[in-house]
């Protein structure tokens, strides 16, 4: 099955995606400090069966970014924009934690195109101020040239504690993938995370299937916050991954591929 890198134009920047496979538009967005790199030990199994899309998100990967905050709306608006280049008009979205943040800014805008959506490792609320604080201290960190200390300190965080001796190739991966972000990158993020709306709305108003992905080890979502907001609607389904932190397609790769599997091949 080949695989196209492709970019687009948007706005005063540049988008970089990738594209394989037939049937199904699944449409996969990362989180905070990945690209599309961090789908590569999943993307082929599926594009076996769907018609997948990866998409860099403004200020991560080789996409730029246009404007000191990258709010939600915005990447929102750029993942839709490589959707119209792709001519899809109908899809199955997979948002990873910050990449959920957009998924739910997309669903909320541009309802029409929404088949299903895959809550992974994600949450509708807004920030809450003791996460504000923690952001902006962050940011005031990045200012004092500390971007490399931050990132090979964030990355194994998002694998359950006892995962990180077994996956230490992955986090070295991916280390190595986040150390490409700017400073101004991290920082325009960092000012769309903590500013973005709760958007809870969007799972209880949903008439689409939902799946909702839950790491029971995950360090940043508690399984209980997870387990509540999975209750918001009946139509949400619900994927419990036992050793999983907050990288399930890698800590649990094959209950991942099968759990969502079986939710699309439903929709």
């Amino acid at each position: 099955m080949s695989v196209m890198i492709k970019t687009i134009n948007f706005r005063t920047t540049r988008l970089r995606y990738k594209t394989s496979g037939n049937g199904k538009d699944l449409i996969l967005l990362h989180g905070y400090l990945e690209s599309i790199e961090i789908w590569d030990n999943i993307f082929d199994d599926l594009s076996k069966l769907y018609r997948v899309t990866a998409i860099d998100l403004l200020g991560h990967g080789e996409s730029g970014i246009v404007d000191e905050k990258s709010s939600m709306e915005l990447m929102a608006e750029a993942v839709k924009s490589v959707l119209d280049a792709e001519g899809i008009t109908h899809c199955i979205v997979l948002g990873h934690s910050m990449g959920g943040y957009v998924m739910f800014a997309l669903a909320e805008m541009y309802k029409e195109l929404m088949d299903g959506l895959i809550i992974y490792h994600s949450i509708c609320t807004a920030d809450p101020e003791e996460r504000k604080a923690i952001r902006i201290k962050t940011i005031n960190d990045l200012k004092d040239g500390m971007r490399e200390e931050i990132v090979r300190a964030f990355i194994p965080k998002t694998f359950a504690a006892e995962n990180v001796i077994l996956f230490t190739e992955a986090i070295s991966m991916s280390t190595k993938n986040s150390l490409r972000m700017s400073e101004e990158s991290i920082i325009a993020t960092l000012r769309g995370i903590m500013e973005r709306a709760n958007r809870c709305s969007v799972i209880q108003n949903s008439s689409i299937p939902i799946l909702s992905v839950i790491g029971v080890k995950d360090l940043f979502i508690s399984f209980e916050v997870s387990n509540s907001q999975a209750e918001l609607s009946n139509n949400v389904q619900k994927l419990i991954l036992e050793n999983t932190g907050h990288m399930g397609h890698i800590e649990e790769k094959i209950n991942f591929l099968n759990g969502i599997v079986s939710f699309i091949n439903t929709i």
